[in-house]
């Protein structure tokens, strides 16, 4: 993809047409590949300077000193006047470069979008990691320590350091994933991001085969991550993304959906595979089984919530989802997943039969059964969504005025006299 896309920017740009009009100059002089090199050759220069990826920014003066070498070394004479006119035209129109403007008294210039500085720099890795063994090249050594050795802990860089994997030879991605994986144990901090930057790298890898060794090492040291404790969450969701997009392994996470060792870790495992696993038999079978768990705890109780929620997000029009959210809603005691429930009730089936029947047939059932301690708090909530929805129901004032009568929890009676007068 990246390299159709600049074929395409860098075919528009026509210096010939733009060396036409200078009778000095042969508008032959370079070609498509010639282009290609000058822009690998400005990336190069952008991250060895002072802001490195992250600028995306050329002066005016740096760029004429590598468009009139580069032409240099491809024997044109004239080099200082085509740079020139190639720069004079990227002011007026966007090619792969474009124009910034004058920062303080210098124009500068860019690429036309971050994503072709990074390709262009991973290619000028390549271009010097094909000539090891000369002496302008660079080993897969120094491919290693330095280059990802001293940008991986940089997410600026981490597209770069992708690319590169995607460009070279398995055996030796395998080497520089190797390494990434060492890095995990030097520094406490940072040991999470070499390992999802490891991740994402062997994800890049053509063919994967040739590194199983790599593969299943870094796996395993995934799985032991996610069994640790003093995780913090947003590295949490990143280890169970990687699972699904780089392994696709939905046994795995049903497997941590359904421990609640970690409340955290169950509810993701049951998000990404609800997204990513979504016409899996299996998938639903286990979003189902957990939405319908009883439980003992308030962990087991948020892990059910999550699951209620995929289920209804993904397979809302599933034959069993709406009889599985009636059945959540009034068997549950637990006031938050009670809310839950509603909430998912009131986005997704609002103008459906069964939630005026819920509402309805709930205050029914409620009047012999108030006095029940475990069923106040519930009480109140049902009695706030049924004025909210359905506040022209015929029998709405007479089940207020009831439980204003005759509720022993003042929250409810409290409440009601708030909105009688009002219905």
């Amino acid at each position: 993809m990246y390299l159709q896309c600049s074929r395409i920017l860098l075919y528009q740009w026509d210096v010939g047409r733009a060396l036409i009009e200078d009778s000095r100059i042969d508008p032959k002089i370079f070609d498509y590949k010639d282009k290609q090199a000058m822009c690998r050759q400005i990336a190069y220069f952008m991250q060895s300077n002072e802001k490195g990826l992250a600028g995306n920014i050329i002066s005016e003066e740096d760029l004429e000193t590598i468009l009139r070498s580069y032409l240099t070394t491809i024997g044109v004479n004239n080099s200082r006047e085509i740079a020139k006119v190639m720069i004079h035209q990227l002011r007026h129109r966007n090619f792969m470069l474009c124009s910034l403007g004058v920062i303080g008294q210098e124009g500068h210039y860019g690429f036309v979008h971050r994503t072709f500085l990074e390709y262009f720099c991973a290619s000028a890795f390549i271009e010097k990691f094909g000539k090891r063994g000369l002496r302008d090249g660079l080993t897969i050594d120094k491919l290693t320590t330095e280059v990802f050795g001293k940008h991986w802990h940089d997410k600026n860089w981490h597209e770069v350091l992708r690319l590169i994997c995607s460009m070279i030879e398995p055996k030796f991605a395998g080497e520089i994933i190797d390494y990434l994986i060492s890095l995990n144990s030097k520094k406490n901090q940072d040991k999470y991001l070499c390992l999802l930057l490891a991740a994402d790298c062997l994800n890049e890898v053509r063919n994967r085969h040739e590194i199983k060794n790599t593969d299943k090492q870094l796996l395993d040291r995934f799985k032991q991550l996610i069994l640790g404790s003093n995780i913090h969450p947003s590295i949490i969701k990143s280890i169970i993304k990687t699972f699904a997009i780089v392994w696709k392994d939905s046994s795995y996470l049903r497997k941590l959906a359904l421990s609640n060792k970690n409340t955290f870790v169950s509810a993701q495992a049951i998000k990404i595979l609800a997204r990513d696993f979504t016409n899996e038999s299996e998938t639903i079978r286990i979003i189902k089984k957990i939405a319908l768990f009883s439980h003992d705890t308030v962990q087991d109780t948020e892990i059910k919530n999550e699951a209620l929620k995929q289920l209804v997000i993904n397979y809302k029009d599933d034959p069993d989802t709406i009889g599985i959210v009636r059945k959540f809603i009034i068997d549950e005691q637990n006031e938050f997943s009670i809310i839950t429930g509603i909430e998912v009730i009131v986005e997704y089936f609002p103008q459906d039969p069964f939630c005026f029947e819920l509402f309805t047939d709930y205050e029914v059932f409620r009047r012999s059964n108030f006095k029940k301690r475990d069923q106040m708090n519930k009480s109140k909530i049902f009695l706030e969504y049924l004025v909210k929805l359905f506040p022209h129901f015929p029998q709405l004032k007479n089940i207020l005025q009831y439980r204003l009568e005759n509720d022993p929890d003042e929250r409810v009676r409290k409440y009601v006299r708030s909105v009688i007068d009002k219905i």
